[in-house]
C-alpha cells in the first residue's frame, strides 16, 4: 500500500488523483461523480500554480485547506463546495493508503 503522505508530512501531489478515484471505489466519495474528480483535479493544478510562491511544491495540510478555500471562492467551478468538503477531508487524512 502506498501512503498518500510522505513522513515528513508533506502530500504525494502526484498521488492525490490516484487518491480520490481510490476513495470513490471505497465509497468514500458517495455525492462526487467520477467525472468532478478530474475537475477538482484542473482546478487544484491551476491554484497550485496561481499561489506557486505561496504553497511550492511540496504542499502541507494547511496549504491544501489554503487552496480547497481559494477554489471554493471560485464560483463558476464546475464542482461544488460541499463536493470540495468531501474531497479536502480525504486529502486532510494523513493516514490514507492506496490499494
Amino acid at each position: 500500500m502506498k501512503k498518500l503522505y510522505k513522513s515528513g508530512g508533506y502530500l504525494k501531489v502526484d498521488l492525490i488523483e490516484d487518491a480520490l478515484i481510490n476513495a470513490k471505489k471505497e465509497g468514500k466519495l458517495p455525492n462526487v461523480p467520477s467525472s468532478d474528480i478530474k475537475y477538482f483535479m484542473e482546478g487544484f493544478e491551476e491554484k497550485m500554480q496561481t499561489f506557486k510562491s505561496k504553497v511550492g511544491t511540496q504542499i502541507t495540510q494547511r496549504e491544501i485547506k489554503f487552496l480547497i478555500k481559494q477554489m471554493m471562492r471560485n464560483k463558476s467551478d464546475k464542482i461544488s463546495d460541499s463536493e470540495l468538503r468531501v474531497i479536502e477531508e480525504i486529502l486532510l487524512d494523513k493516514n490514507f493508503d492506496l490499494d
